[in-house]
Protein backbone atom coordinates (compact mmCIF):
# COMPACT_ATOMS: atom_id res chain seq x y z
CA UNK A 1 0.00 0.00 0.00
CA UNK A 2 2.86 2.25 0.77
CA UNK A 3 4.18 2.21 -2.30
CA UNK A 4 0.63 2.67 -4.14
CA UNK A 5 0.71 5.80 -1.85
CA UNK A 6 4.20 7.17 -3.06
CA UNK A 7 3.13 6.19 -6.75
CA UNK A 8 0.64 8.78 -6.70
CA UNK A 9 2.62 11.44 -5.56
CA UNK A 10 2.57 14.36 -7.95
CA UNK A 11 5.61 16.09 -6.24
CA UNK A 12 7.96 13.56 -4.83
CA UNK A 13 10.37 16.08 -4.06
CA UNK A 14 9.45 16.37 -0.73
CA UNK A 15 10.18 13.17 0.70
CA UNK A 16 13.20 12.46 2.52
CA UNK A 17 14.41 9.21 2.10
CA UNK A 18 17.91 7.87 3.34
CA UNK A 19 17.66 10.26 6.81
CA UNK A 20 18.02 9.37 10.10
CA UNK A 21 16.67 11.89 13.04
CA UNK A 22 18.82 13.14 15.55
CA UNK A 23 16.38 15.43 17.65
CA UNK A 24 13.24 16.52 17.18
CA UNK A 25 12.15 19.95 18.19
CA UNK A 26 8.82 22.09 18.01
CA UNK A 27 7.94 25.77 17.72
CA UNK A 28 4.61 27.77 17.45
CA UNK A 29 5.12 27.19 13.79
CA UNK A 30 5.26 23.16 13.87
CA UNK A 31 7.88 20.72 14.44
CA UNK A 32 11.46 19.82 12.93
CA UNK A 33 13.40 17.20 12.59
CA UNK A 34 17.11 17.07 13.03
CA UNK A 35 18.83 14.87 10.90
CA UNK A 36 22.33 12.93 11.49
CA UNK A 37 23.65 14.92 8.29
CA UNK A 38 23.29 18.37 10.31
CA UNK A 39 19.58 19.46 7.67
CA UNK A 40 17.05 20.15 9.65
CA UNK A 41 13.44 19.46 8.33
CA UNK A 42 10.04 21.72 9.04
CA UNK A 43 6.29 20.63 8.89
CA UNK A 44 3.17 20.89 10.74
CA UNK A 45 2.85 17.02 11.76
CA UNK A 46 6.07 14.39 12.11
CA UNK A 47 5.00 11.03 11.43
CA UNK A 48 7.48 8.26 13.01
CA UNK A 49 7.29 5.11 11.58
CA UNK A 50 10.72 3.65 12.99
CA UNK A 51 9.87 0.68 14.51
CA UNK A 52 9.49 -0.42 18.05
CA UNK A 53 12.92 0.59 18.94
CA UNK A 54 11.87 4.53 18.09
CA UNK A 55 14.18 7.43 18.40
CA UNK A 56 10.95 9.29 17.53
CA UNK A 57 9.02 7.70 20.50
CA UNK A 58 12.47 8.26 22.73
CA UNK A 59 12.82 12.19 21.37
CA UNK A 60 8.97 12.35 21.95
CA UNK A 61 8.98 11.43 25.28
CA UNK A 62 11.85 13.58 25.99
CA UNK A 63 9.96 16.81 25.10
CA UNK A 64 6.83 15.58 27.39
CA UNK A 65 9.22 15.37 29.83
CA UNK A 66 10.46 18.61 29.74
CA UNK A 67 7.20 20.00 29.62
CA UNK A 68 5.79 17.78 32.26
CA UNK A 69 8.58 16.61 34.74
CA UNK A 70 6.08 15.12 36.81
CA UNK A 71 3.63 13.80 34.93
CA UNK A 72 5.38 10.95 33.04
CA UNK A 73 6.79 8.17 34.88
CA UNK A 74 9.50 5.37 33.73
CA UNK A 75 6.72 2.79 33.57
CA UNK A 76 5.03 4.91 30.78
CA UNK A 77 7.73 4.73 28.99
CA UNK A 78 7.82 1.41 28.65
CA UNK A 79 4.46 0.93 27.49
CA UNK A 80 3.48 1.44 24.13
CA UNK A 81 0.53 1.83 22.41
CA UNK A 82 -0.20 3.23 19.11
CA UNK A 83 -3.46 4.63 17.76
CA UNK A 84 -3.67 6.95 14.42
CA UNK A 85 -6.92 8.12 12.61
CA UNK A 86 -7.31 9.06 9.25
CA UNK A 87 -9.78 11.64 6.99
CA UNK A 88 -9.75 11.74 3.54
CA UNK A 89 -11.06 14.52 2.09
CA UNK A 90 -11.96 15.19 -1.70
CA UNK A 91 -9.34 14.06 -3.92
CA UNK A 92 -8.68 12.13 -7.05
CA UNK A 93 -8.50 8.01 -6.54
CA UNK A 94 -5.48 6.82 -5.56
CA UNK A 95 -4.65 3.43 -7.17
CA UNK A 96 -4.17 0.48 -4.94
CA UNK A 97 -6.83 2.14 -1.89
CA UNK A 98 -10.22 0.28 -2.54
CA UNK A 99 -13.01 3.13 -1.79
CA UNK A 100 -13.99 2.43 2.11
CA UNK A 101 -10.93 0.29 2.81
CA UNK A 102 -10.13 0.59 6.14
CA UNK A 103 -6.62 -0.57 7.84
CA UNK A 104 -6.88 -0.71 11.77
CA UNK A 105 -3.26 -2.04 13.21
CA UNK A 106 -3.06 -2.28 17.18
CA UNK A 107 0.35 -3.04 19.09
CA UNK A 108 0.83 -4.09 22.78
CA UNK A 109 4.36 -3.94 23.98
CA UNK A 110 4.69 -5.40 27.50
Amino acid sequence: MLRALYANLKDKSRIKVQKRISQVDHNAEGVVAICEDGTAVAGDILVGCDGVNSKIRNELWRLSQEAEQDLITADDQKTMFAEYRCLYGIATETAGIEEGEIHIRLEFEP
